[in-house]
């Protein structure tokens, strides 16, 4: 299974760098890709146990955080991905996605999930650029 959280508009992103860089937009028809990004998205096994090494945060999800990019989006991800199975071990599932949930502020419109068949064959799609598998996917109901 794959959830992700925090799906946002890349328009934010787009905004917080214009904003940075004091760059204006010069006809609202530009060539900036438009639509829907998601920050983190956590790999469980069929058995509901996290998948670090499957695990993805993007940058989209870091710059709409931080306000900046950073140079070492590995090193910030694989420390993530390690405190999350972290807390997955200590506090468990429930905790731990509950905690998650109220980070996010899950509701209906910023999260996903999705039953995988092949997660090694259907992860390779995994990128925030390649959304519209989850904007297919199940969205939570209110």
């Amino acid at each position: 299974m794959c959830v992700t959280f925090g799906i946002f508009a890349f328009e934010e992103i787009v905004k917080i760098f214009r904003e940075k860089y004091n760059i204006f937009a010069e006809d609202v028809n530009d060539d900036i890709i438009r639509g829907d990004k998601f920050s983190l998205a956590l790999i469980f096994d069929k058995d509901l146990n996290f998948v670090e090494d499957k695990t993805f945060y993007t940058m989209c999800a870091y710059v709409r955080e931080n306000q900046e990019l950073t140079e070492d989006m590995q090193t910030h991800e694989k420390e993530l991905k390690h405190a999350l199975q972290v807390q997955f071990e200590e506090r468990g599932f429930d905790a731990t996605f509950l905690d998650l949930c109220k980070k996010y502020k899950v509701d209906k419109d910023n999260f996903r999930f999705v039953l995988l068949k092949n997660m090694d064959t259907e992860l390779t799609n995994l990128h925030s650029f390649f959304y519209q598998r989850f904007t297919d996917s199940q969205r939570l109901k209110q």
